[in-house]
């Protein structure tokens, strides 16, 4: 009897059990398409069309693809390239302020990324451009000390030694 009772109970409840379970999964499924449909264009795409402006020297279209990478895909692995590469850009067009936000960003934001002794060098050299001594030296001596040995931490010494002859030069001609 109370096998029976139970049995009775199991095929009562089961059927709702199962609609829930089957409602559960379709809520799953359409949250799914749902990132689907929202993502747009390929993380990869966006990139290369990134890249192509970059080598264009076309800062309107690398920064409109920066724009769209970062909104589409915020955890990109792109990402921290992306604002490299606008930031390099930005400073080859003389637009200085805008670059060092710019490479502050991927300081700031990627401190596992791949450029970010890039970033830190190019952020001093910026500095350098506008005439400012202090904060250009400090970006440079960053690099040196945090990434000793690396390309960026050789050139960082360059500029340190140049910014010494111009300090020099500045003084003698006073």
């Amino acid at each position: 009897m109370k096998a029976l009772l139970i049995l009775l109970a199991m095929t009562l409840c089961l059927p709702s059990f199962a609609a829930k379970k089957t409602k559960l999964r379709n809520q799953k499924a359409m949250r799914v398409l749902d990132g689907i449909q929202k993502k747009g264009p390929d993380e990869k795409l966006i990139y290369a069309s990134l890249i192509k402006g970059y080598r264009k020297d076309d800062l309107a279209r690398t920064k409109t693809q920066l724009d769209q990478l970062v909104s589409y895909y915020p955890n990109s692995v792109y990402a921290d390239n992306a604002f490299y590469l606008t930031g390099i850009l930005q400073l080859k067009k003389g637009m200085l302020g805008e670059s060092i936000k710019t490479f502050d960003r991927v300081v700031k934001n990627y401190p596992r990324g791949n450029k970010r002794a890039s970033a830190m060098y190019a952020k001093g050299i910026a500095y350098k451009k506008l005439r400012l001594v202090k904060p250009a030296r400090k970006h440079l001596m960053d690099v040196i000390k945090k990434y000793p040995g690396s390309l960026e931490s050789q050139r960082a010494k360059v500029e340190l030694r140049l910014i010494k002859k111009m300090k020099k030069t500045k003084s003698a001609s006073l």
